[in-house]
Order: C-alpha cells, then structure tokens, then sequence
C-alpha cells in the first residue's frame, strides 16, 4: 500500500513547488554545495500571503469571526 501512495509523491511536490512560484509566493534558488552537488531550495518570497492567512485564521479562532470558505473546514 506504501508503494501506492507515494508513486507520485516527486511529481505532486514539483507541481505545488511550481504553483507557489508562479503564484509569486515562492521563489526557486539553485546554487551548489561544495561547487559539486545541486541544491534547489525554495525560501518564501513574499511573506504577505502568510500574514494574510494567519490574520484570517486568528480572527476566527480567537475573535468569533465567520470563517470565509478557504478558513472553513468541511463538514461533510
């Protein structure tokens, strides 16, 4: 069942990681470790989104506030 589940796991994180850094969210950064190995990391590139959903997140919580539909939880 393990082989089922992460068959595609690399092309799922290549497409979130894609997404974010279209989105403007994320920015990609290569570079190499000791001029020989290849590193890609991907730092946060603005952190407005973050703030914006952590203020979203503690109005609801801590204020009472209606959860929009994207802060809301399914109850299905």
């Amino acid at each position: 069942m393990t082989e089922w589940l992460t068959k595609d796991q690399s092309k799922a994180i290549a497409a979130a990681l894609e997404s974010l850094c279209k989105r403007g969210v994320a920015v990609e950064e290569k570079h190499k470790a000791l001029g020989v190995f290849p590193i890609r990391r991907y730092p946060e590139a603005d952190g407005a989104v973050e703030r914006e959903l952590r203020e979203r997140l503690r109005a609801v919580v801590l204020d009472g506030a209606e959860p929009d539909t994207r802060t809301r939880a399914s109850s299905r």
